[in-house]
């Protein structure tokens, strides 16, 4: 499938598994993740990992080339196998059942291999009138963002290792993120935190000072799965 003139199609998920289906999650999910990209010419990154404080609640972020990738990854085996695991009592009670974000990126479609990160997932609702100038300050927040080195260590190389985002497919002015930095200490966070420390960052945080959203942003942490 040819990637010209489509963007890349991305979808956010969030779910908690009940303990005793833990194990047999982990085997099935590490099979599909490893079978996705080298079989779906469409499929660009997999990325699968779990909260850095709520054991057993998973996050993962796909990326396929335009909307029909992601509908041709659904027909897969490897696909159909999880969508009959999935509904077989997998998720924990209470909340746990999966919630999805999908969006179209504005980056560059392009393959993403397997690779042990540090991961953030963003949900921001922004004011309709904010709108404009919230776009501002992301795009030039990604672009100084994605492969720069933000250590002073030159041995960690670019920590920011990716950085997308893009308008919900279902809610106008909500806008999904997903970031990763690369591991570099034992809690993964290095990374990240360098980033906070960052001019940018300080660009962010005056941007929230003027009120821009209609909801309290949900950010979550994750670490991708070994």
């Amino acid at each position: 499938m040819s990637s010209i003139g489509l963007k890349p199609f991305a979808v956010n998920v969030k779910f908690s598994v009940k303990p005793d289906k833990r194990d047999d999650f982990l085997s099935l999910i590490k099979d599909i993740q490893k079978k996705t990209l080298p079989t779906e010419p469409a499929a660009l990154q997999f990325v699968v990992g779990e909260d850095v404080n709520t054991p057993s609640t998973f996050y993962m972020h796909a990326q396929f080339v335009g909307e029909e990738g992601f509908k041709a990854h659904r027909d897969t085996p490897h696909s159909v196998k999880w969508q009959k695991f999935s509904s077989d009592a997998l998720f924990s009670e209470g909340g746990g059942e999966p919630t999805f974000d999908f969006y179209f990126g504005t980056h560059k479609a392009e393959k993403i291999p397997i690779r042990s990160c540090f991961c953030v997932h963003v949900e921001l609702c922004v004011k309709p009138e904010l709108r404009e100038e919230f776009l501002e300050v992301i795009r030039n927040h990604q672009k100084g963002s994605i492969n720069t080195c933000i250590s002073n260590n030159e041995e960690d190389g670019p920590l920011c290792l990716q950085y997308v985002y893009g308008e919900s497919k279902d809610e106008p002015n909500k806008f999904i993120f997903h970031e990763a930095y690369t591991v570099t200490d034992a809690g993964g966070k290095k990374g990240f935190e360098a980033h906070c420390a960052t001019a940018l960052f300080e660009k962010w945080q005056e941007f929230m000072e003027i009120d821009p959203f209609t909801e309290a942003p949900v950010v979550n942490n994750f670490k991708t799965l070994q």
